[in-house]
């Protein structure tokens, strides 16, 4: 109760008085209050503010820490899903540029390369706020990969993949060597696993899918590699060709996208 009041003397002693004359007993006394404006928007940063304020204890103010934390990890990760949805929407399949053959030179199979990956996806990744780091651990036998993507908003997802390390490799190589080719290996698929993003040949039945017929090489070009072949020690144009791609006898049936491979294989044995 707050009065306006005055003092008096009264049986010899002074007192307090309200304007009516009542004196005023000191139960009746009220410290004067600071008055504390609750923030309009109700956030949570804005009650950390409220309670550093109004003084309260340490164990409060941490479960409002944890609360505030746990709004900005649920707004990050939304905004970071969004980000990735995009981004797969708009990412393309990556080519494999990589080939893997038999000692006999024979195509065995196709691979996305970690520089086609990062070439693909980078301009996408950017365009959506995301980025990429690796790290890496050894142990058992195998190299294990951590790709970790994050997004500007402060989201990370840690995506990981493990690979053995092979004992014995062509070439003879080192251990260091087959542990690096182990750690090549386990962060492109990683890389890959991470975003969801597919591997293509882009061949022919690629394209016959997507509902195109495949473009070939011109008669002038497949005489050029036939004469460019025929000039080479042994060289066997049905074999080259099912080398480049299986099942494929001539040039004159060749698709435009193995001309270059073509090009470049028949170069490096003149």
């Amino acid at each position: 109760m707050n009065r306006t009041a005055k003092a008096i003397e009264r049986e010899g002693k002074s007192v307090l008085v309200d304007t009516g004359g009542k004196q005023i007993m000191s139960a009746d006394i009220q410290p004067k209050k600071e008055v504390v404006t609750i923030p309009q928007s109700g956030g949570v940063a804005d009650l950390i503010a409220l309670a550093i304020n109004a003084d309260l204890d340490i164990e409060k103010l941490e479960r409002l820490l944890e609360m505030k934390e746990r709004e900005e990890a649920k707004t990050a990760y939304a905004a970071y899903v969004v980000a990735m949805s995009q981004f797969q929407a708009e990412c393309p399949t990556v080519k494999k540029t990589g080939i893997v053959t038999d000692k006999h030179g024979i195509e065995i199979y196709t691979y996305p390369r970690f520089d086609s990956i990062m070439k693909t996806i980078q301009p996408h990744m950017q365009k959506n706020g995301l980025s990429v780091r690796f790290n890496s651990d050894i142990s058992d036998g195998q190299v294990r990969v951590h790709c970790m993507v994050s997004h500007v908003g402060g989201h990370t997802d840690d995506s990981h993949f493990a690979c053995p390390i092979e004992t014995t490799m062509a070439g003879g190589a080192n251990a260091s060597q087959r542990t690096a080719s182990a750690n090549s290996f386990a962060k492109r698929y990683g890389l890959m696993n991470a975003l969801n993003v597919a591997g293509s040949d882009y061949d022919d039945d690629d394209a016959q899918i997507l509902g195109a017929e495949p473009a070939h090489i011109t008669t002038e070009q497949a005489a050029s590699l036939r004469d460019k072949l025929e000039a080479l020690p042994n060289g066997d144009e049905a074999f080259f060709c099912n080398w480049l791609k299986k099942g494929l006898k001539s040039f004159d049936d060749m698709p435009e996208s193995l001309l270059d491979k073509a090009q470049k294989a028949i170069a490096e044995q003149q």
